[in-house]
C-alpha cells in the first residue's frame, strides 16, 4: 500500500468531468479501481488526493 504523507483530503469520484476539474485545481490522482455496477455497467472509480 502506498503512503502519501502530504495528502490531507481524499475523494472517490466517478464522473470524469469532475475528476478533470479537481485535477485542474491541483489535486493528484492517487489511483483507480475498475468494476461493474449492480446492472453490470462498467465503472471506474478515481481516487484523488489534495496536498497540504
Amino acid at each position: 500500500m502506498a503512503e502519501y504523507p502530504d495528502i490531507v483530503e481524499v475523494k472517490h469520484l466517478l464522473d470524469t468531468k469532475e475528476v478533470n476539474d479537481f485535477l485542474a485545481k491541483g489535486w493528484k490522482l492517487l489511483g483507480t479501481s475498475h468494476g461493474v455496477d449492480e446492472n453490470s455497467y462498467p465503472i471506474v472509480i478515481y481516487v484523488l488526493g489534495k496536498e497540504k
